[in-house]
């Protein structure tokens, strides 16, 4: 039986409940939907809740990484690619 989301690293019941909000139940959907769009539809969703944590947090959860544990160039890393993704999404609007 596959774990419930809260049960990914870095994830529990809070982070369960707004990735529900956004139509993200299991594992499954967050690896099929991808760390970045996931972040992305939270922050749009919950503005006031959701901080680079929670970036760091799904990465982690799906390459089985201690968020507290990546190094500033994994960070810088995943704010670029999230950036370059904003900035794809942008140019397709236009």
């Amino acid at each position: 039986m596959e774990k419930k989301i809260e049960e990914l690293r870095n994830l529990g019941p809070r982070c369960a409940y707004y990735l529900e909000e956004v139509g993200i139940n299991t594992p499954e959907e967050l690896r099929k939907i991808g760390y970045i769009d996931a972040y992305l539809s939270l922050k749009t969703r919950f503005p006031r809740n959701i901080n680079r944590m929670m970036l760091y947090a799904l990465y982690g959860a799906l390459s089985a990484k201690d968020c507290m544990k990546l190094s500033a160039s994994e960070k810088q890393h995943l704010e670029e690619e999230m950036q370059s993704r904003i900035a794809k999404a942008q140019r397709k609007e236009i």
